[in-house]
C-alpha cells in the first residue's frame, strides 16, 4: 500500500455502476473507490463531503491497481 497523506479531494466522478473515480490533490492524481470495498458507502460519502469541505484526507492505495484501499480523515498536529 501507498500512503498520500493531507490530501484534498478535487473530483468524485461516477465511471460504473462498480467504480468512482476519485482525483486528489493539486496535480489531480486519479485512483479508484470500488463498490466491492466492504467501506464503499462510507468511504464515498467521506470523500463526497470533504469535496464540498475540503477537508483533508489519508488515502490509502493499493500497489499496481490504484484502487482506494482505505480513506481516513487527517490529524494534523501543531508542534
Amino acid at each position: 500500500m501507498q500512503w498520500y497523506q493531507n490530501q484534498t479531494i478535487e473530483q468524485v466522478l461516477w465511471e460504473t455502476d462498480s467504480t468512482y473515480i476519485v482525483q486528489i490533490g493539486i496535480m489531480a492524481q486519479a485512483f479508484r473507490l470500488k463498490r466491492a470495498n466492504d467501506d464503499f458507502e462510507e468511504q464515498l460519502t467521506r470523500l463526497q463531503e470533504g469535496m464540498v469541505h475540503q477537508r483533508k484526507f489519508d488515502i490509502a492505495i493499493e500497489k499496481g491497481t490504484a484502487t482506494i484501499v482505505s480513506v481516513k480523515e487527517s490529524r494534523d498536529v501543531l508542534h
